[in-house]
């Protein structure tokens, strides 16, 4: 691991490091301490400022790109604590008024980030139109995550909102598998509970008087558990059969891990596991991450959802 501020290696000033993410959070950050003293001549006095640029790298790889929003120290002290987030941060902090007329999310994305100074790397494409109006209720990240909602509800997918290397990237939760990662000998620990709260076995699809004119439904889930129905009425613009088969859910589970440490296991990606003693064996969908460099080690903790299909 190596840390730069304003393009200068301070790595062997910080003892500690954190890097992390989730599911709710738009913002990936970082925060660790920098040896730092006024008073101890044989420790540097290290200027740092608000806004100041961060960059983390694991080997060749830059993991995080961003700019310091805190950082406190005393004057007898020995560190700076700092924080910094990434510059999707941005899209928090600014509000707008917009008027879209059939424009894909890909596309308000762009505008959006265009008008604000953001670079823009790869986008999920949908190819749905979406339609709306904001007023200066929402911020910049809660009008793009409303487009990519909307083609969601049409298409069934959600989404994540990321960066790299100072460019916002979005992308489908779940879509990037890490397969062969891993395995019981990886994991230091975990834990696995699952659940069919959120369960939907049988989707009906009614008309404008109320007649179920289609349905679909997983058999052997509705065997095994019994019963959870839901009604979707029909829209003549719209694949129903396909709009009925998103409604579909199965098993949820929550999981957490932790295990040594790998930069491509970040919140909104999909893994593969297989740990037989937890039952922490399929796809899971990382919610949340922390990944921490201490003492010369490097370690990981995550948040997980199953994705699988364990009932058939």
């Amino acid at each position: 691991m190596r840390v730069n501020l304003n393009n200068k290696d301070i790595t062997k000033y910080t003892s500690k490091l954190v890097w992390s993410g989730s599911d709710d959070q738009v913002a990936r950050k970082v925060a660790f301490p920098i040896l730092s003293s006024a008073t101890d001549s044989h420790i540097p006095e290290i200027e740092i400022g608000l806004g100041d640029l961060i960059q983390v790298f694991e080997g060749a790889n830059e993991i995080f790109r961003g700019f310091v929003f805190k950082y406190d120290k005393e004057y007898q002290g020995t560190s700076i604590n700092v924080t910094a987030y990434e510059a999707s941060i941005f899209l928090l902090k600014n509000y707008a008024a917009y008027n879209f007329k059939e424009i894909t999310p890909e596309d308000i994305t762009r505008k959006i980030c265009g008008d604000f100074g953001i670079e823009v790397g790869s986008l999920a494409i949908t190819g749905l139109p979406q339609s709306f109006i904001e007023i200066g209720e929402h911020n910049l990240y809660e009008i793009i995550s409303k487009a990519y909602r909307g083609a969601g509800k049409e298409n069934g997918k959600e989404y994540k909102l990321g960066m790299n290397q100072g460019k916002i990237q979005l992308s489908e939760k779940g879509e990037i598998v890490i397969k062969g990662v891993l395995q019981e000998q990886s994991l230091t620990n975990s834990r696995y509970s699952e659940n069919m709260e959120e369960m939907v076995n049988l989707v009906k699809i009614a008309d404008g008087e109320g007649n179920t004119i289609a349905e679909v439904k997983n058999e052997q889930s509705i065997k095994n558990y019994g019963q959870f129905q839901q009604v979707v009425a029909a829209e003549s613009d719209k694949d129903m059969q396909e709009v009925a088969l998103n409604r579909l859910k199965g098993i949820s589970g929550e999981a957490e891990i932790e295990a040594v440490g790998n930069t491509g296991l970040t919140a909104g990606s999909g893994i593969e596991l297989s740990d037989q003693y937890t039952g922490l064996v399929g796809v899971f969908r990382i919610t949340g991450d922390t990944h921490q460099w201490a003492n010369n080690k490097y370690t990981v903790k995550l948040n997980l959802d199953f994705q699988g299909i364990k009932e058939g």
